[in-house]
């Protein structure tokens, strides 16, 4: 049977090897036989960062941070097409209000005709798998359920795991993922900064280059 990790992010831009990179290239590492990358659609919340930069900019910046590392990472658009079988038959008015849980994405992959050959391994940080073992996400217990323990947890070299380690080894089939490479680099960082010298360190060259091109976060000159 096949494993694959399955990793959402808002990729609002994704950031290179001090962040969402390097946790790609350690699930590459992991023994995965593929790792999809699955950009949010649409935030699930409507107070969770109301605006972001287009899908397809999102999608396409994923493609360039990603391309390198191994044949076995896919960028998937499986929120958006999960987010187009929940709006069927709604009006257009009605489908701006729809967001898409990790719930219905998981559904969404179990649907595919084959699922039977696949085991689908969802992966997250210590700080949001806390969350979700606390009952704040959307539908937690459905989510639970749904991946019965398969949730690969990753976590800096620096935390303190004792009690992340506690909660999951109470989780058959789950694990946790140390990235020795992260730090505390982010997307909002990168979002405000204009600094090229900056930025180079944050992403890899060629999203560097896309945001440039396409005048996205601070080098839009039209705000």
């Amino acid at each position: 049977m096949r494993r694959i990790a399955l990793y959402g992010l808002s990729a609002d831009p994704p950031t290179g090897h001090g962040g969402h990179v390097g946790i790609v290239q350690a699930l590459v590492d992991s023994k995965f036989d593929e790792v999809h990358i699955l950009p949010v659609y649409r935030h699930t919340y409507p107070d969770k960062r109301q605006r972001l930069v287009s899908f397809e900019h999102r999608w396409n910046m994923c493609q360039l941070a990603f391309a390198d590392l191994s044949p076995k990472v896919v960028v998937s658009d499986a929120e958006y097409q999960s987010w187009r079988r929940a709006v069927a038959g709604l009006s257009e008015e009605q489908a701006s209000q729809v967001s898409v849980g990790t719930a219905a994405l998981m559904e969404y992959y179990q649907s595919l005709d084959n699922n039977s050959s696949a085991e689908y391994y969802f992966c997250l940080g210590a700080d949001a798998f806390l969350d979700l073992l606390a009952g704040k996400w959307k539908e937690s217990q459905r989510v639970l359920d749904l991946l019965q323990g398969r949730f690969v947890v990753f976590h800096r070299h620096s935390a303190d795991i004792a009690m992340l380690q506690d909660k999951v080894q109470q989780m058959p089939g789950a694990q946790l993922l140390e990235v020795e490479s992260l730090t505390d680099v982010s997307s909002s960082q990168v979002r405000q900064c204009s600094d090229e010298s900056k930025l180079s360190q944050m992403v890899t060259p060629s999203v560097l280059d896309y945001i440039k091109e396409h005048k996205l976060y601070q080098f839009d000159d039209t705000r």
